[in-house]
């Protein structure tokens, strides 16, 4: 049999790779926005499209030229048909977007990758106690 406690930290470390992953891809994220810039655009439905299954689809305007985009990212709640929010938008390619809500830009990812990063921290000594009192036991 493997040691548990070879076993527990391998499991840790591999959830704390994956929460440092998450969080390092919502901080590049929320990075590249801050050097977008901001314009006003409206959430729409397209059409057949009942739903947009949580990928909200936008349009907006940069100078004389009008622009659609769906974002990848799926949201829980849909936004609304109609909806006026704030998009931002890389100055040198207009249509490289994203729309500003905290979900869209990597605040979820941040969040989540900070949750597992906290939970692996917070199970170490968790683990070592747990294996120190099943050690002192006698069987």
């Amino acid at each position: 049999m493997e040691n548990p406690k070879i076993i527990a930290f391998t499991i840790v470390c591999l959830i704390l790779i994956i929460g440092l992953l998450i969080l390092f891809s919502g901080i590049i994220r929320y990075k590249k926005s801050l050097k977008f810039i901001r314009t006003e655009g409206v959430i729409f439905i397209k059409k057949g499209f009942r739903l947009d299954h949580g990928k909200p689809n936008v349009k907006y305007r940069v100078g004389d030229q009008t622009y659609t985009y769906t974002s990848p990212i799926g949201q829980n709640v849909a936004m609304k048909h109609g909806k006026k929010v704030q998009v931002l938008y890389h100055p040198n390619d207009p249509t490289e977007v994203i729309i500003d809500t905290f979900i869209q830009r990597g605040g979820r990812r941040i969040l989540g990758g900070s949750i597992l990063i906290t939970f692996c921290i917070l199970s170490i000594p968790c683990i070592l106690l747990t294996l120190k009192v099943h050690d002192f036991i006698p069987n």
